[in-house]
């Protein structure tokens, strides 16, 4: 037990510390449910909260990871890769969906516009001069006993005309709650949004299409690209020629070839190399030869990097 503490007691103290923030944010807005509908500052934080909750709890799970020795130390939060672009992205997507309904809902709210009392000749002048306001109507008044509205004259007298009474109206007509100005903000923020969130989600769609092509395409390169061999003579040599050892590679891609070597065990005899495209030279100095052992060597070439290649069938080396 006490070589697990000693193990993993740091790592269990900062989960549980990670966890701590969490609980402070789910009170926070739990609270923040039963604000008034009316409060306009409430979706936003309760967005924006949402994000930040959504970073701790990728916390959470990096420290998580962490006990488990699953992390990436190359990547951010030691997550595997890409997992943070993509949470930009679906907090950008989430952001975006929330706050467009919450700027339609403040510019689309319809506020009925009330004129009462007026009488008949008003009435007449105002429809005259604004034939174009949104659901223009015109009621007669009513009193607060419920009955028609008699327009009267200056000394009280009801007006009558064509041995009709004429009575007082109210027009009504529709608008915006929201002003000129704020309708053109809302439009503006909605444009701004929508261009970041297409912008930032298209980065994390395009950098990973971009990193899974060049994979493909080293991928392509290595195995095309590779150097190998074919053939290589002469396969039989004896220690007791006084002439150097010239053995010829032939295949493909040996262009990049810059090493050459004979080994056996630990022992490995050098040689001076000329390649091209389809071939490699290799001079093996006569003394070493010489003071080699006898028996099945191997011929050896390499580019100077990962590309080593040995060839087959062994060079046989005679007394």
């Amino acid at each position: 037990m006490k070589d697990f503490l000693d193990k993993y007691g740091a790592r269990i103290l900062t989960a549980v510390a990670a966890l701590v923030p969490l609980l402070v944010l789910y009170v926070m807005f739990g609270g923040l449910k039963d604000l008034s509908p009316k409060n306009v500052a409430s979706l936003p934080l309760v967005a924006i909260g949402g994000v930040v909750v959504l970073v701790l709890l990728l916390a959470a799970v990096a420290t998580l990871f962490s006990v488990l020795g699953l992390t990436d130390e190359k990547q951010a939060l030691g997550l595997p890769e890409g997992s943070i672009r993509a949470v930009i992205a679906l907090s950008l997507i989430v952001l975006f969906a929330i706050l467009s309904i919450f700027l339609y809902n403040g510019v689309s709210e319809v506020k009925v516009n009330v004129i009462a009392g007026l009488s008949n000749a008003e009435r007449l002048q105002f429809i005259q001069n604004h034939p174009n306001l949104p659901d223009l109507q015109s009621v007669i008044s009513k009193g607060a006993d419920g009955k028609d509205i008699v327009e009267r004259d200056d000394k009280g007298n009801p007006v009558i005309v064509g041995g009709i009474p004429t009575y007082r109206y109210d027009i009504t007509y529709s608008g915006s709650a929201a002003s000129a100005a704020s309708q053109d903000f809302a439009k503006q923020l909605l444009v701004l949004l929508g261009t970041l969130m297409t912008a930032i989600t298209s980065f994390y769609l395009g950098a990973n299409t971009v990193s899974s092509a060049n994979k493909a395409r080293q991928t392509e390169q290595a195995s095309t690209t590779a150097p190998t061999i074919t053939d290589f003579a002469p396969q039989k040599f004896s220690k007791s020629s006084t002439d150097p050892l010239l053995i010829k590679i032939a295949g493909a891609n040996l262009n990049t070839i810059v090493n050459a070597r004979l080994t056996k065990g630990d022992s490995s005899i050098p040689a001076k190399v000329e390649s091209s495209a389809n071939s490699v030279t290799c001079t093996f100095d006569a003394n070493e030869i010489k003071e080699a052992e006898p028996g099945d060597w191997t011929v050896v070439i390499d580019d100077g990097g990962s590309n080593i290649i040995k060839a087959s069938p062994t060079l046989e080396l005679t007394a």
